[in-house]
C-alpha cells in the first residue's frame, strides 16, 4: 500500500512500489483527504502513468489523524508493506510527523522513499544487522525481497567509535574499552552465522557478502547504501511496552539513514 499526499515524494513511492511489485502483486494507492477535497483526479494520473501491474486507487475521507487512517486501512487490505515519500531539500534531514508516528506505531513493515531516489546500477540490497528479535526480523525481510527480485544480499553491521545507546551492548563495550579488533572479529563471525542461516533458509542460492566498517551504525549504513537499490533495517520496539504491542523508537541512528541513505529504505518492526 502506498499512502498519497499529493507531494512528488510521495509520486516516487508510488513508482517504486509499482516497479517493485511482482506480476501476482496488487498496489494500492490511498490518498486520505477531507471529504470536500477534489484531488483524487490527480491521484488517477499518476497511477496511469506508472502502474505496471494491477493498481487499486481508494481515496480514502479522513475521519481523524491521518496516521491513523492509514494504519487503519493498511491493516483492512492486510497489506505486506506501506510505502511513504520523504521530501529531500532544506528539511531532508528530518522526518515529517506522519512518517515519524508510522514508524512509532506500525505493525508492518514501512518503505521510506526519497524524492530523489533511485535505484543504484548495483542491484544489492543492503541489510543492516545489530542485534535480537528485530534484526532477526530485518534480515528474513530482505532475503526474502532479494529472492523474489533475484539481487545480492550484503549484511553491514558497525563496529562503533564510541558506545551507541541501546545498541549492540557487549560488542560496543569491546569496541570503545577493551579491544576494537577483538570486536570487528566477533562482529565478522556473526555476519558469517547470519549469512549461513539466511542460505539454508533460501530455496535457491542467494549471492550473500558482508562487512563490519567502523562507524556510528547511521553512518555506516548510509555510506554502505550509496550503490545499493535497497537498505533494510530493523524497528526496535520500545522497552517500556508490553511484548506484541505497536509502540517503538526511532533512536538517532536510524533517523540519520533513513534520512540520508540515497536508496529506499524499508524498516522493519519487530512486531512484523
Amino acid at each position: 500500500m502506498v499512502g498519497m499526499d499529493g507531494s512528488v515524494a510521495s509520486r516516487a513511492a508510488l513508482e517504486w512500489a509499482c516497479r517493485s511489485a511482482t506480476p501476482t502483486d496488487v498496489v494500492h494507492a490511498v490518498h486520505v483527504r477531507a471529504p470536500a477535497d477534489g484531488s483524487g483526479g490527480d491521484l488517477q494520473a499518476w497511477v496511469d502513468a506508472a502502474v505496471t501491474g494491477e493498481t487499486i486507487v481508494r481515496t480514502v475521507p479522513s475521519s481523524g489523524e491521518c496516521v491513523d487512517t492509514l494504519l487503519r486501512v493498511v491493516d483492512d487490505v492486510d497489506a505486506d508493506l506501506l510505502a511513504v515519500g520523504h521530501r529531500s531539500g532544506r528539511l531532508a534531514n528530518r522526518l515529517g510527523r506522519t512518517t515519524t508516528q508510522l514508524l512509532e506505531h506500525t505493525r508492518r513493515p514501512i518503505v521510506i522513499v526519497g524524492d530523489g531516489a533511485v535505484a543504484a546500477p548495483s542491484n544489492t540490497v543492503v541489510a543492516g544487522v545489530g542485534h535480537g528479535p528485530a534484526t532477526r526480523a530485518a534480515l528474513r525481510w530482505a532475503a526474502e525481497y532479494a529472492e523474489a527480485h533475484g539481487t545480492a544480499l550484503r549484511l553491514i553491521r558497525a563496529v562503533p567509535n564510541r558506545p551507541v545507546f541501546r545498541a549492540d551492548g557487549l560488542l560496543d563495550v569491546m569496541a570503545w574499552y577493551i579491544d576494537r579488533d577483538m570486536a570487528t572479529g566477533w562482529a565478522l563471525d556473526d555476519l558469517e552465522s547470519a549469512a549461513d542461516s539466511i542460505e539454508r533458509s533460501m530455496d535457491d542460492g542467494l549471492p550473500i557478502s558482508w562487512s563490519a566498517p567502523t562507524g556510528s551504525p547511521g553512518r555506516v549504513l548510509t555510506e554502505e547504501s550509496s550503490s545499493s537499490s535497497l537498505l533494510v533495517v530493523g524497528l526496535h520496539q520500545d522497552d517500556d511496552e508490553p511484548a506484541g504491542d505497536a509502540d517503538h523508537d526511532v533512536p538517532h541512528w536510524l533517523h540519520h539513514a533513513i534520512t540520508h541513505a540515497p536508496c529506499p529504505v524499508v524498516v522493519v518492526p519487530v512486531t512484523n
